[in-house]
């Protein structure tokens, strides 16, 4: 073969490529990057400089020899190793660049860009960072992006090659840069756009390649502000319409939404209005056997809903509840990945509007988020977005309260304090649920004291190192449970009194944790003198103190803090100045006052 080449005759070095690629045919697949392993065929392609010799029949004859340009392509796909030497001195020695230069020579000939695509990703498969890098320096994004606009009759049988060989190059964060300034995303969407025309060739298999890209690429808020200026959401969407049946386009149809949207309120909306919410959940109805596919129905569900309430009334009135919580029960108990997307997307459809609130209820979320959480005790993941759908839920009002609680919740939710203490998610998210539930619930607080909810809180606001939300949410749960003697007693004895000093302590500019903090304190001390002496023991009254000078301008925090300075009082200074301020407020019952007279207070 290096004869040929030195030689310069272009049909020798075709046939020499050719006779490559049928070695290695013979030899068996190639090693992958996850078995490294050398066979003896590619240990001998590599001592006789198999790939060095390719690459240069490629760069002599790429851009005047279709037949060459596509065998030395071939066999550069066929004699790269993941991850070996020769794969990074081909990248580092112009591979890339020439595989462009022949990509854009011959853009009207099949063969030539089916193997020049082929070895672009061979060349990534398992590369280096610095590998990665020297490719997309190369050229190659823009190559790719060309192709795949070119648009003609050969456009539907190699756009889903040039669009698997973007999901590639857009692995690096170099490459995915590259390819965005490139003008990926435009591509992708004519790409898509094409693959969902009737008489589309190739088109799942092109829409499939396309949403992947689009995944890949569509990460990060300027990402997505730019795809959607491209029309990505609504190109995503009409593919899940137009390829209902086929589970690749599902999968990364539902996938690409899910990035695309998340975290992006503008976005969820306009693929709400794309109708990107009535194609999911037509997803979770045709797709039942498919846990994987229903787990990215869910996530892509909970980034459209989270923080649109548009979507939120869509979900509720297109039936996408029952869709999830069929799908929890069904796919749920055995793969736990789906069940934490089923019961995020539940949580963020649950929203604060009535209409999704009564829906999710109705349907039966909360059993099946309770449910979930029961079946994977050791998942923080499940854990927490059970707990958080709980809590979202629960702002249905008193029967969902009841409901919650009816199937087992409280017991959940102390189970995941206890459980998964190595996670502030789960930790953070079952405090903030137990707090939603036992506010203004005397019942539930009875229930919570006897599976021992009371003692978990403060372990998890300990256990926490001083995480703020963890600490805020313990405060607000316990202040509603200790509004009952005997729970307050518990929460003392388990060290609450120090948990809310430490907090104070650590957290003096946080006004939350103050205020949440100071009126837990304020509970408990009315329940006794142990409190007090605890509090004192640890310098509440000093820490009282300070949070006053420092939160002059907190009306709420200063309501907080006047409560608590009462309550520090002995008894009889604390009835002196309630009197005082009775009086001052003019609101005094004569009974009331008859007593303080008798008291001589």
């Amino acid at each position: 073969m290096r004869q040929s080449v030195s030689s310069g005759d272009a049909n020798a070095s075709a046939d020499a490529c050719a006779a490559l690629v049928r070695f290695s045919a013979a030899s068996g697949p190639p090693p992958s990057s996850s078995s490294p392993g050398d066979s003896d065929a590619f240990a001998a392609l590599h001592t006789a400089g198999a790939v060095p010799a390719a690459l240069a029949v490629l760069q002599s004859h790429g851009r005047s020899d279709p037949l060459c340009a596509a065998s030395a392509c071939a066999a550069l796909r066929c004699t790269l190793r993941p991850g070996n030497a020769d794969q990074a001195a081909a990248c580092a020695t112009g591979a890339p660049a020439a595989l462009a230069d022949a990509m854009l020579a011959w853009a009207g000939h099949p063969g030539v860009v089916k193997e020049a695509c082929a070895a672009v990703r061979a060349l990534l498969c398992g590369a280096s960072p610095a590998a990665a890098a020297a490719v997309a320096r190369s050229g190659v994004c823009g190559a790719v992006v060309a192709l795949l606009l070119r648009g003609g009759a050969a456009q539907g049988a190699l756009a889903a090659a040039e669009c698997e060989t973007l999901w590639h190059l857009s692995a690096s964060g170099a490459g995915g840069r590259a390819a965005l300034e490139a003008g990926a995303l435009p591509a992708l969407v004519a790409a898509l756009d094409a693959a969902c025309a009737p008489d589309a060739s190739a088109g799942a298999a092109v829409a499939g390649a396309a949403c992947a890209a689009l995944q890949r690429l569509g990460a990060g808020v300027p990402a997505q502000s730019a795809a959607a200026d491209a029309g990505a959401l609504e190109a995503v969407t009409d593919a899940l319409t137009a390829h209902a049946r086929h589970a690749g386009v599902q999968a990364a149809g539902c996938a690409a939404l899910w990035v695309l949207t998340s975290g992006h309120a503008s976005n969820g909306a306009r693929a709400g209005d794309a109708g990107a919410v009535e194609a999911i959940i037509g997803v979770l109805r045709a797709h039942q056997d498919a846990p994987a596919l229903q787990g990215a129905a869910c996530g892509a569900l909970r980034a459209l809903a989270a923080g649109c309430v548009a979507n939120q009334l869509r979900c509720a009135h297109s039936g996408a509840f029952p869709a999830v919580v069929a799908a929890l029960h069904r796919s749920g108990r055995g793969h736990a990945g789906m069940a934490e997307a089923a019961c995020a997307a539940l949580g963020a459809m649950s929203g604060v509007g009535r209409d999704s609130l009564h829906a999710a209820c109705q349907a039966g979320g909360l059993q099946a988020v309770v449910a979930a959480q029961q079946q994977h005790p050791d998942s923080p993941g499940v854990a927490a977005a059970s707990a958080k759908a709980v809590a979202a839920m629960a702002a249905e009002g008193h029967t969902a309260r009841f409901a919650a609680a009816s199937c087992g919740a409280l017991e959940a939710l102390t189970a995941t304090l206890t459980a998964h203490k190595a996670s502030l998610r789960a930790q953070e998210a079952a405090c903030a649920a137990l707090a939603a539930l036992l506010a203004g619930s005397p019942e539930l607080v009875v229930q919570a004291a006897e599976c021992g909810a009371c003692e978990a809180l403060v372990g998890a606001a300990f256990g926490a190192g001083g995480h703020a939300p963890v600490q805020i949410s313990v405060c607000a749960a316990l202040t509603s449970a200790c509004a009952r003697s005997e729970n307050a007693e518990r929460a003392v004895s388990t060290g609450a009194v120090e948990m809310c000093a430490a907090a104070l302590a650590l957290h003096k500019r946080d006004a939350l944790v103050c205020c949440g903090a100071c009126s837990l304190l304020a509970t408990l001390l009315l329940h006794g003198g142990v409190a007090l002496r605890a509090a004192r023991a640890a310098e509440v009254p000093a820490l009282a103190a300070d949070a006053v000078e420092r939160f002059q301008s907190s009306g709420e925090v200063q309501d907080a803090l006047r409560r608590l300075q009462l309550a520090l009082m002995p008894s009889d200074a604390y009835a002196r100045v309630a009197k005082q301020q009775a009086a001052v407020e003019d609101e005094t019952p004569e009974v009331l006052q008859h007593l303080w007279d008798f008291l001589e207070v």
